[in-house]
């Protein structure tokens, strides 16, 4: 209703950052939830398309992406179709995404790529070292307190791609961004 509404930019912006924090929270808590229930809920495999639901989840965060202003590039040069739960599959598309957005600069771009049998998603932020990257994977690991977050993303990230046998490769540089691959 009161999206209906037009605004004064100043409540508009209260009510924007009171969607993001929305947002936010959401993911967390789908998140938990997935930790806490995954092993108790089958899986519902099937063929997906990996490029409509980066789409979907790229429109999800739109909002987070307005809130840094991040420019998104989306180059689909071919079909990525997985056999893989959907809901799996967004957890790990929304985890990716939120990192690129949490951990990347304000007023720079996040490109995703997607191949026959892989997608990248790259971000222009602070970059992690090598030692870094060798513990990103392990549950509760945090190397930036001043950003939200609990250190499960990058587990649960880890658990799906041991689960569906992919391959996930992070590439690095100090103070110039990170690629994430998942692959075939």
């Amino acid at each position: 209703m009161i999206n209906s509404v037009e605004l004064d930019k100043k409540l508009q912006n209260k009510f924007d950052r009171i969607k993001t924090a929305t947002l936010t929270i959401s993911n967390i808590y789908d998140d938990l939830v997935f930790l806490i229930l995954n092993h108790k809920i089958s899986s519902q495999n099937e063929q997906i398309e990996v490029n409509t639901i980066i789409q979907q989840r790229i429109k999800y965060f739109d909002l987070l992406f307005q809130s840094k202003n991040l420019t998104v590039n989306m180059v689909q040069n071919d079909i990525f179709i997985l056999y893989i739960d959907k809901n799996k599959l967004i957890r790990l598309i929304d985890n990716l995404i939120s990192n690129a957005i949490k951990y990347t600069n304000k007023n720079t771009n996040i490109d995703i790529i997607i191949n026959k049998n892989s997608f990248k998603i790259i971000d222009q932020g602070d970059g992690m070292t090598k030692d870094e990257i060798s513990k990103i994977f392990q549950r509760y690991t945090r190397f930036n307190n001043n950003m939200g977050g609990f250190g499960i993303g990058y587990n649960i990230i880890y658990n799906i791609v041991q689960e569906y046998h992919l391959d996930i490769k992070i590439d690095s540089k100090l103070k110039e961004g990170t690629c994430v691959i998942v692959s075939l």
